[in-house]
């Protein structure tokens, strides 16, 4: 009890960090530098998962193959870090791309600490950075010379509590863990890195567009409000995300029926964190002087809790899904993720209003959440 205690305050400083890191980016630096750091930040989410291959998911899958799956994402690792440098050598990128490689990293090492060490040490990996990153962040708030060593302290802050962790984790790991992994593990992480990228398609692909080709300041009134008005939203999928899919797995049917015979009082929760959340975001624009934009807030807010209701069924999914399931879930969600981007993009081209592009990403997810829902009825049936 004490471990998931203390998980709880780790996740939830991890967080509060970040989410304060990004009111403070908001309130003190210029729209030019939010705007920089939105595609940072987009990037570094969306794309650093991906150069796992999904492999940071076999992980917890097949725990008996720990050791070779370890030693492939190390060499994953090693190879974009180097192939990252040579291309940025020759066309000098936009966005830091140190960041997003160390975010790969640290995701990875934190995939395994959950198996190898528990969700204690893996949620203090998973945190540690955020928490560090907004100390610095008050710091350049003061010391506004510090703005321009940001990026590497970011990717600092991602790659060396991972890098200790790794050391001191890699040498306990047993010689028996070392199986070699077959064609359905490859297979397996090759959907989860297709579910990945859709995921984060969804998640972060507006707020890249936006940083790309909008004007600063509309990217930092959209960002302001995402940071606000989704911030509950954000809190809770992780958390649950973290910890219910290894619950399922262990304990299907125990699980299951509670969320099942609790189902009212779990969506009631969600409501009324939401509302809390929505009266705090509203007292901080109040405060700051900064005129409600109230369409905006309650999309947001919508948004959020979009969010919340699709961990859910993905959950279920993802503790319980056979191939067929999980097939049929991402044919679906790619079909839908293409016409997302299709529809983006042409709004983003002719330049329309945040309005259209948050009803936009609302569609989107109200499309993702049916079905999510729709597949996990049909495992539970099963």
């Amino acid at each position: 009890m004490n471990s998931i205690i203390l998980s709880l305050i780790f996740y939830t400083l991890g967080i509060g960090g970040l989410f304060f890191v990004d009111i403070l980016i908001n309130h003190y630096f210029s729209a030019n530098d939010i705007k920089l750091w939105v595609l940072n930040k987009s990037l570094m989410m969306m794309i650093g998962p991906l150069l796992l291959l999904g492999y940071n998911n076999v992980f917890l899958r097949y725990p008996e193959k720990i050791k070779s799956t370890l030693d492939l994402c190390l060499h994953l690792s090693i190879f974009w870090l180097i192939f990252g440098f040579i291309l940025d050598y020759f066309f000098k990128f936009e966005f830091s791309y140190f960041i997003v490689v160390s975010f790969s990293f640290s995701l990875f090492v934190t995939s395994l600490l959950r198996v190898a060490n528990g969700n204690l040490a893996a949620q203090i990996n998973q945190s540690i950075w955020k928490i560090l990153l907004l100390f610095f962040v008050l710091f350049t708030c003061y010391y506004s010379n510090l703005n321009k060593y940001y990026y590497v302290m970011l990717g600092l802050f991602l790659f060396l509590p991972s890098l200790l962790y790794l050391l001191k984790c890699s040498s306990q790991l047993k010689s028996d863990n070392s199986i070699k992994l077959e064609k359905d593990n490859h297979s397996f992480a090759r959907q989860m890195l297709i579910s990945g990228l859709l995921l984060n398609v969804a998640t972060y692909y507006e707020l890249f567009l936006l940083a790309k080709f909008y004007d600063a300041k509309l990217v930092s009134k959209y960002f302001l409000y995402f940071t606000l008005f989704t911030a509950y939203g954000i809190f809770l999928s992780g958390y649950l995300g973290f910890y219910l899919t290894p619950k399922i797995r262990k304990q299907p049917e125990k699980t299951l029926h509670f969320i099942e015979k609790n189902k009212y009082k779990i969506r009631i929760s969600i409501v009324a964190v939401g509302l809390l959340n929505f009266i705090f975001g509203c007292a901080y624009l109040l405060c700051t002087g900064v005129q409600l934009d109230l369409f905006l807030a309650i999309m947001f807010l919508l948004l959020g809790m979009l969010r919340v209701l699709y961990i859910f069924p993905t959950s279920k999914m993802g503790a319980l899904a056979n191939p067929v399931d999980l097939k049929s879930f991402l044919g679906r969600n790619i079909i839908l993720t293409i016409l997302y981007m299709l529809v983006l993009m042409l709004v983003v081209y002719f330049d329309f209003s945040l309005y259209i592009v948050i009803l936009v990403v609302i569609l989107n997810w109200l499309f993702r959440v049916f079905i999510a829902n729709k597949i996990a009825r049909r495992i539970e049936e099963n």
